[in-house]
């Protein structure tokens, strides 16, 4: 993935890159004013690739650190993703209280009415949410399973840090509800079948008796039950202000790809490509396109056949793994560390689906939490 960018930005012969497609109109530019054309690299333009590769050092960073920790290391750091995130969700809260004029806003061009935590986009904040909703479910089921109802004070003390991973989880639900994200809301949906998915398979392998298992069965389904209609209430009240724009931004995008298929524009460059090929009566009718909102179409046109190569590698490796990692033995040190990499898996889905209407890796927060779960599926060197 790293090398994609750093292969756009070799110099090509004038004799290479002017037969590459779409580019005869700057081959005439330099005709226009009788210069020989230079060397040029593949992308259309260098300084955003070159952003774009160095965007890639903070998930490279956290993908291989976290690869090199063990296993309680790797439960300490998703606990303090948790707390993190925990905070923003706590400020996204405090955020919408404040109203539009919070100073608590960081950034000059947010969503002033929605809670958008340490972000400045609420559907960003709230693909950190549903991922920690998962982190939280991994945690919160390793904990249930510590139950014990034998009538001693120490049965307090088992039920006390499940209680605490509960008001975690309502604090990221009621944050995800206020950032008013309709595709954030519907993944966290999706987060919680998750997160049932992982209690049921923390249950299995705690090897618990069968009462005790139904009935903390019993009771996650009607929390379930309870939180995804008070969800689907939530979700059936917002619009989508970009309802009307996305089949333009999806439709222009794909002229644009085909255009510069197989081997695309270069990455970063979508802002200036797209406005190339972007019709008046859009512009005029449209809001600002600054991203595609649907990543894959979006990799189509900055990377072309490469990025398309690449992204099914990653699929077919993820899937390996995914069917592993919930099938087969896994060298865990404890049910949590299973339950991360279940929990990972889990996010890496949901962050999958949501760029198919949005632009969560474009963050390099997000990207890291991306780097952070594709390392949880990997064991450590040493346990």
């Amino acid at each position: 993935i790293a090398s994609v960018p750093l292969l756009q930005l070799v110099p090509l012969p004038p004799v290479i890159w002017t037969t590459l497609p779409h580019r005869e109109v700057t081959a005439q530019a330099f005709e226009l004013i009788d210069r020989l054309p230079p060397w040029m690299p593949l992308s259309v333009s260098p300084t955003l690739t070159w952003l774009s590769a160095l965007s890639l050092i903070p998930p490279l960073a956290i993908f291989l650190s976290v690869l090199l920790l063990s296993y309680r290391d790797r439960r300490w750091l998703s606990i303090v993703v948790i707390v993190v995130g925990t905070t923003g969700a706590v400020l996204g809260l405090v955020q919408v209280a404040q109203g539009p004029e919070s100073s608590l806003r960081f950034y000059e061009f947010t969503n002033l009415t929605d809670a958008v935590g340490f972000f400045a986009n609420r559907s960003h904040f709230a693909a950190l949410g549903y991922v920690l909703v998962l982190f939280v479910g991994a945690w919160m089921s390793s904990a249930s399973t510590s139950i014990t109802i034998t009538g001693d004070r120490r049965d307090v003390a088992s039920l006390l840090v499940p209680v605490i991973w509960f008001a975690v989880l309502v604090v990221l639900l009621a944050s995800e509800a206020v950032a008013r994200s309709r595709a954030g809301l519907g993944l966290t949906m999706l987060a919680l079948l998750g997160a049932f998915a992982l209690s049921v398979s923390a249950q299995s392998v705690a090897n618990r008796p069968r009462s005790k298992r139904l009935l903390g069965a019993a009771i996650a389904v009607a929390l379930l039950l309870v939180t995804q209609y008070a969800l689907f209430g939530i979700l059936a009240r917002f619009e989508d202000p970009l309802a009307g724009a996305r089949p333009t931004f999806f439709a222009t995008t794909l002229e644009a790809a085909k255009a510069y298929w197989p081997l695309g524009s270069g990455l970063g460059t979508f802002v200036p490509v797209y406005a190339s090929f972007e019709r008046p009566e859009d512009a005029l009718n449209l809001v600002y396109a600054n991203r595609a909102h649907n990543d894959y179409i979006e990799l189509l046109l900055e990377a072309g056949i490469v990025g398309l190569l690449v992204l099914v590698a990653f699929c077919l490796l993820f899937a390996m793994r995914t069917l592993e990692i919930w099938r087969g033995p896994f060298s865990a040190t404890s049910s949590v560390d299973l339950l991360l990499s279940r929990a990972a898996t889990l996010s890496i889905l949901l962050i999958g689906l949501h760029s198919a209407v949005d632009y969560p890796l474009r963050t390099s927060a997000m990207m890291s939490i991306f780097a952070l779960c594709c390392a949880l599926m990997i064991p450590p060197s040493s346990a």
